[in-house]
């Protein structure tokens, strides 16, 4: 049995379809788990400062605080640069032409754009005014209390 060119042309866009598809998914995966991030934050900063509130030295208890707020503010900043580094991917796929869809999930020609890097993604605008005023308010806190 010998496939048209209709139902070649067919089963190579079907093809790109769910590497973008794939790709997609990925890209959704990293939002969740950055959304995710932020909660935990949150939760982990005011639990140690709820359960250290009566503690002698909460100046001390402040700074600790700070340790796994910036960890997160890093982890954030990971997941952020391999969502850019898919949407990159996303749109390198999405201008192939259909014979050269290979499945690949290599982002490493994406990583050559500074933008997509883990330092210039923690440095984004959401990111910054997420974990800046908690890191002021937990030290804050700190000074306050202590």
């Amino acid at each position: 049995m010998r496939i048209s060119d209709i139902q070649r042309e067919f089963i190579l866009v079907d093809y790109k379809t769910k590497h973008l598809e794939f790709i997609q998914q990925g890209i959704d995966r990293m939002g969740n788990n950055s959304i995710l991030l932020k909660g935990w934050t949150i939760i982990l900063s005011a639990t140690i400062l709820g359960l250290f509130a009566e503690q002698a030295n909460t100046t001390i208890v402040a700074i600790v605080v700070c340790a796994p707020v910036i960890g997160f503010w890093v982890l954030d900043g990971f997941f952020i640069s391999q969502q850019r580094l898919h949407r990159a991917l996303h749109n390198y796929v999405r201008n192939l032409p259909e014979e050269e869809v290979d499945f690949s999930m290599d982002t490493s020609e994406q990583e050559r754009d500074p933008q997509n890097g883990l330092v210039n993604s923690m440095i984004r605008s959401h990111l910054v005014l997420f974990y800046i005023p908690l890191l002021i308010v937990v030290l804050a806190l700190g000074v306050v209390a202590g």
